[in-house]
């Protein structure tokens, strides 16, 4: 069963992909000069946590700038 699930929609028709607690799951979504990456896994206190990135996108040498570690504690203010 899945614990996690990823859409994306471009061009064509939307597709997904999922991933377990164990595999987690990763994205990113970039243009020609900047780009957003997340990476979601099971912390170990079980709880689902997000690694945010901004990225130099596409034609850049791979630069990324950590944003933050969230939690479902962040939605709650």
């Amino acid at each position: 069963m899945s614990r996690f699930v990823a859409g994306i929609q471009g061009g064509q028709k939307e597709v997904t992909r999922s991933g377990t607690k164990n595999s987690g799951i990763s994205g990113y979504v970039q243009g020609w000069r900047f780009g957003v990456q997340i990476n979601m896994y099971v912390n170990d206190e079980g709880e689902d946590e997000a690694h945010i990135f901004l990225t130099d996108g596409s034609s850049r040498g791979g630069l990324r700038h950590f944003v933050g570690t969230f939690t479902k504690v962040d939605l709650e203010g």
